[in-house]
């Protein structure tokens, strides 16, 4: 074998490891990408199922024209007068059996994020519904 023989052959060889490990790579990733979709649908219809009024009032709330990009809600009890609710929406625990964990699940489930925790100065907890939940919310048809 002379070396141009050996010069091209390891160049093919290389370029052939490397579009492999590319191609892998990226088809990995969108398999990943399906199947993180599929999942967060099931997430969703599940909730849907569990807890329908909560989800339609949230709906609700998405969809008022004056506030199209409100994404941030307060939870607050009826028993107390909290601080101001920085123009959230809020949503009360006498309205909804087991709103907190609800919460908790929802936010276990990448669907909301916590932004504050109740103090003791008469504030309560904070959250933002994540755009992936806004939009099946916003999409979702309510029956």
């Amino acid at each position: 074998m002379d070396i141009l023989s050996t010069g091209i052959g390891f160049l093919i060889g290389t370029a052939t490891g490397a579009c492999g490990n590319y191609f892998a790579a990226k088809y990995t990733d969108k398999r990943k990408l399906k199947e993180h979709r599929v999942n967060q649908n099931e997430v969703f219809k599940s909730l849907c199922i569990d807890h329908p009024t909560l989800l339609k009032e949230m709906k609700t709330d998405l969809e008022d024209p004056k506030e199209v990009f409100q994404r941030d809600f307060s939870v607050a009890s009826k028993k107390y007068s909290y601080g101001g609710f920085h123009e959230d929406y809020v949503y009360y625990e006498e309205e909804h059996n087991e709103l907190i964990n609800i919460l908790k699940l929802m936010s276990s489930k990448n669907c909301i994020v916590r932004l504050s925790s109740a103090g003791g100065s008469g504030t309560a907890p904070r959250y933002r519904f994540s755009e992936w939940f806004s939009e099946q919310l916003l999409n979702w048809k309510a029956t």
